[in-house]
Order: C-alpha cells, then structure tokens, then sequence
C-alpha cells in the first residue's frame, strides 16, 4: 500500500511540472519587423529595398541621371548566418541587380538576382548609402 502511495505521489508530482498544453487562444502578441533600405537626398537614384516579416521584399529603382521610368519587383529574403540573402524573382521586364549591387565590395553576388550583404553593416546601393530602418509590426 505504502508504495502505491509513494507512485501515486510520484506522478502527480510529474504531472504537475510538465508544462501545460492550451489549446486556447495566444495570449502573446508575436512582435514582427520590417527592414527597410533607402536612399536619401542624392543626385543619382532613388532606390527602396523592403525586406517584410513574411519574408518577402519589394524593390524599387529610379535613376535621376539620365531620367529614366521607375523600376519595381518583388522578391523574398532569408538570413543565412550574419547575412541577409535577396532572391529577385525573374519580371517580365529585365533588370540588370548586379548593376545595383556590384559597386560596393561588401555586397555578395551569388548570381544575376541573388545577392548578399553583412546584416548589421550598412549597405551600398548603385554606390549611394541607404539608411537602414527597422519598423515594429504587431
């Protein structure tokens, strides 16, 4: 009997540290961030790289010198190690990335629309700096 008690009281004592499972709603707000790189007053380009919390991206492209239309596309991101890695989907309009991302030597070129760069350094579009700003999404 005494050791029926002893296992009684082993298990609630197991029971009672295991974490509990809810199946009711979160009651934590997942925080997410938008990354945004941006040109800022210059004489040669607008440039925007949007990395989103789903892991997609936007990228928009102007040139002041000679005047030229306005380039979007879209994309996704990952962070590989200390790295952010852009993968450019294929437009049906052609655009030269490596043009963009092959002036700075810190920028790593995988091929024609995957590209590289030090997450916490800053980053070098078609040779002009974008500012780096980080967005709280909830």
């Amino acid at each position: 009997m005494k050791n029926h008690i002893k296992l009684f009281c082993l298990i609630v004592i197991v029971q009672s540290c295991r974490p509990s499972s809810s199946t009711g709603p979160e009651t934590e707000t997942q925080v997410k961030t938008e990354i945004k790189y941006e040109t800022g007053g210059n004489d040669s380009a607008e440039i925007k790289l949007i990395l989103h919390p789903d892991s997609t991206l936007s990228f928009y492209f102007r040139q002041f010198d000679p005047p030229s239309p306005a380039f979007e596309s879209k994309g996704h991101w990952m962070i590989s190690k200390n790295d952010i890695e852009v993968i450019f989907q294929k437009g049906k309009t052609p655009f030269k990335y490596k043009a963009v991302f092959s002036v700075d030597s810190l920028n790593i070129i995988v091929n024609d629309s995957t590209f590289r760069f030090d997450k916490d350094k800053r980053l070098s579009l078609w040779g002009v700096i974008c500012d780096k700003t980080v967005t709280t999404i909830q």
